[in-house]
């Protein structure tokens, strides 16, 4: 009887054994990893792929035009960010017959549903080379953008980090914002 008795304490308990653990362990460890990931697949929203990818090509045609047109023409633009307003005095080394309008836009780099358009109002007349346009901006998040100012025939666009109260100088051909301190 005593005999008895010192097999079973010879043998341990079940979650004391290390192999077992390990067998356990791994499979249970995956499984838990990929309800995580599942978790935050379904959670998440990735965005919405192109359909249309040969109407996309062609727009970026149309696209690389407009910054030669800008190019061409010479065109560079001092953006004021102050106090919820934006001030553009665009500028071009050929006289031009300037828009009523242009299309200010912020766009995020990764994040199309941030995107930011406004349409700036022609301000004061300067001159044929000159012009001032001006909007109210809704809040916007400070970090990186893509800064363009647009028009059917011309746009500048350049990439850069924006904060509140800034002053800075679009103009083609420079994929980089220029500070203007």
């Amino acid at each position: 009887m005593h005999q008895l008795s010192s097999n079973s304490s010879a043998q341990s308990r079940w979650f004391n054994n290390p192999m077992l653990l390990l067998v356990i362990g791994i499979p249970m460890t995956s499984v838990i990893v990929s309800m995580g990931y599942l978790w935050i697949a379904v959670s998440t929203f990735d965005g919405v792929v192109a359909d249309d990818y040969y109407r996309q090509g062609k727009e970026i045609n149309r696209l690389i035009q407009r910054d030669e047109n800008a190019a061409v023409s010479g065109l560079r633009a001092s953006i004021s960010i102050a106090n919820n307003r934006v001030t553009a005095n665009v500028s071009s080394d050929l006289p031009q017959q300037w828009p009523e309008h242009i299309e200010f836009g912020l766009r995020h780099p990764t994040q199309d549903g941030r995107d930011q358009i406004l349409q700036l109002t022609k301000g004061i007349v300067q001159s044929t080379h000159d012009q001032q346009y001006e909007a109210q901006l809704p809040h916007f998040n400070e970090g990186e953008w893509i800064i363009q100012l647009t028009t059917p025939s011309w746009r500048l666009s350049q990439r850069g980090m924006l904060q509140a109260d800034i002053q800075f100088e679009l103009s083609a051909g420079h994929p980089d914002l220029q500070r203007a301190d």
